[in-house]
């Protein structure tokens, strides 16, 4: 199991106030992904103070971040295990790409393309300032992220760039960018790029890949069907993850997979097993997970209106979760109208 590639779960994005930013929205709502690298979107689009912040009532304006973080100024914390090398910049970055997911209230509209570009610009010339500096990913991460919020064309190109750079959690990055601009047309011819991370050598990155051509190919596109359904054997995580995108593109080649997922006993006979930093990890899902896992299972797998996955969808509206009962209530409700035609829909 690749070092990108942590436990499963989703307890970071259902039900945790916390994690409502886009992350919630893109991967923890029709995605299953694991916990580290639920972590690192997460990371990517919350504010996490670790080095104290502005003073109290101290605002910076975009333009003042951007500059910051063009300057390279900062306080070297070298030798401190996990901290940026700089924490300004560092800091500033993050904060960018929080306030940019409103960018329309921090911005006036000329202003959108500039910034974009001065963005682009500090990504193409950003370099470590030494082997004791471990904030240039990090950085680039969160650039990456603040320009794919600015929504702008011209910054696809940019951002699919990072589709083959040699760090996975910069392809990741990369992918939850073009998710984030999946409303720009552009986006649409890059998606033989992300299909193609389907066979990334990182089984975390053909995770992400997964949930970023649910969310951007269209319905029934055949390319991206025919990619999906070849996942959905070999590592467990991605065939779940291809077994929900194929059903967001109206697809039930993952059926099989997906009536497991829709089992509660299924989740509590698993087991969570990888390797961290100091010792292997083998232990059962939690009650937070298996929750996680039947919600976005039955998300993805209401949409299908196949009688069987409607049946287990029906079977857990007894679930002892409160928010599994809701969403299968939900499901059931949204596919009452929809069964007199269920006979009729193309079955993949």
């Amino acid at each position: 199991m690749d070092e990108q590639h942590g436990q499963a779960g989703v307890e970071r994005t259902v039900g945790d106030p916390a994690a409502s930013p886009p992350s919630a929205t893109l991967i923890g709502r029709f995605f299953v992904v694991p916990a580290i690298l639920v972590s690192l979107l997460i990371c990517l689009a919350i504010v996490v103070v670790l080095f104290g912040g502005t003073s109290v009532g101290q605002r910076p304006s975009i333009d003042d971040l951007i500059s910051t973080i063009e300057s390279g100024g900062g306080k070297h914390t070298a030798g401190v295990m996990l901290f940026p090398a700089d924490r300004e910049v560092w800091q500033a970055a993050q904060e960018l790409a929080t306030r940019l997911a409103r960018k329309d209230a921090e911005l006036p509209a000329d202003k959108i393309e500039p910034t974009a570009q001065r963005i682009a610009k500090i990504l193409q010339s950003i370099t470590p300032r030494g082997s004791d500096d471990d904030s240039v990913a990090t950085k680039q991460r969160f650039l990456i992220l603040a320009l794919a919020r600015l929504g702008t064309p011209t910054a696809v190109g940019t951002i699919a760039g990072y589709l083959g750079n040699a760090d996975p959690l910069l392809r990741q990055a990369a992918l939850a960018g073009l998710m984030e601009m999946r409303d720009v047309p552009e986006v649409r011819r890059r998606l033989p790029d992300v299909i193609a991370r389907l066979e990334d050598e990182s089984t975390a990155v053909q995770i992400v890949a997964c949930a970023a051509i649910g969310t951007l190919a269209d319905q029934q596109d055949a390319a991206a069907t025919r990619a999906l359904r070849n996942k959905l054997v070999g590592d467990r995580e991605v065939q779940w993850n291809a077994a929900l995108a194929l059903a967001k593109l109206g697809s039930r080649s993952g059926k099989a997979v997906l009536l497991n997922m829709l089992d509660r006993g299924f989740w509590e006979k698993g087991r969570v097993q990888y390797q961290d930093a100091s010792d292997q990890v083998d232990r059962p899902f939690t009650a937070r997970e298996i929750e996680g896992y039947l919600v976005v299972a039955i998300d993805a797998a209401g949409k299908l209106h196949d009688p069987e996955l409607d049946a287990s969808i029906e079977r857990l509206r007894s679930d002892p979760s409160v928010a599994v009962r809701e969403a299968a209530r939900a499901a059931v409700k949204a596919t009452i109208p929809s069964t007199a035609t269920a006979a009729l829909e193309p079955r993949n």
